[in-house]
């Protein structure tokens, strides 16, 4: 999973697609929790976002999510 934190954010590279079925459990959720480096996080409003610009993801990241055809993310806020 290749997960951003961005300022009160974190957006997660939809690498498989909005239909995957962890997704579609996170929006009916509206809500989740996201455990990094020994850290958890609360995160609510969970939006997918369709972006062929992928202009919220570093350089590198643009450019393996193009070559996936992967366009999409998923923005959660902090709760």
């Amino acid at each position: 999973m290749n997960v951003f934190r961005a300022p009160n954010t974190f957006i997660v590279a939809l690498t498989y697609s909005s239909r995957s079925e962890w997704v579609k459990n996170v929006l009916a959720a509206g809500r989740c929790e996201l455990q990094t480096r020994s850290r958890k996080y609360q995160l609510v409003a969970p939006t997918v976002v369709s972006d062929p610009t992928r202009q919220r993801f570093p350089f590198a990241v643009r450019i393996v999510l193009t070559l996936v055809d992967a366009d999409e993310y998923m923005e959660l806020t902090r709760a």
